[in-house]
């Protein structure tokens, strides 16, 4: 495993054991209508690798991110965004839900 594996590995291991209030909610609502997913699922690509909260496979290829207030800040749009185009890049669907709208969200894919 390379350094870079190794980072995501850490870093999911972490998001792992600490889900948030909201992940909680939303893995919950997943799991209860039947859909498959991954939680906290990593990709790695050249130089860049990130974390989702939620990776939906075929048919969907759709990342979901559950996004608290620190995603209002100017530097964590900026990373939001790039992590976006990434995904994008790699023909992912990206969806971003707020942490107060988890328990309305249509779970109609």
């Amino acid at each position: 495993m390379n350094t870079k594996q190794q980072r995501n590995a850490t870093y999911r291991n972490e998001l792992l054991s600490k889900p948030t209030d909201a992940e909680l909610v939303f893995k919950a609502r997943l799991d209860k209508v039947g859909i498959k997913y991954m939680f906290q699922k990593g990709f790695i690509k050249g130089d860049y690798h990130c974390i989702v909260d939620f990776y939906l496979p075929k048919p969907y290829k759709l990342c979901i991110e559950i996004d608290g207030g620190y995603h209002d800040t100017e530097k964590q749009k900026k990373r939001d965004l790039e992590k976006d185009n990434y995904l994008r890049s790699r023909g992912f669907k990206v969806l971003h839900i707020r942490n107060e709208d988890v328990e309305t969200f249509n779970m109609s894919f």
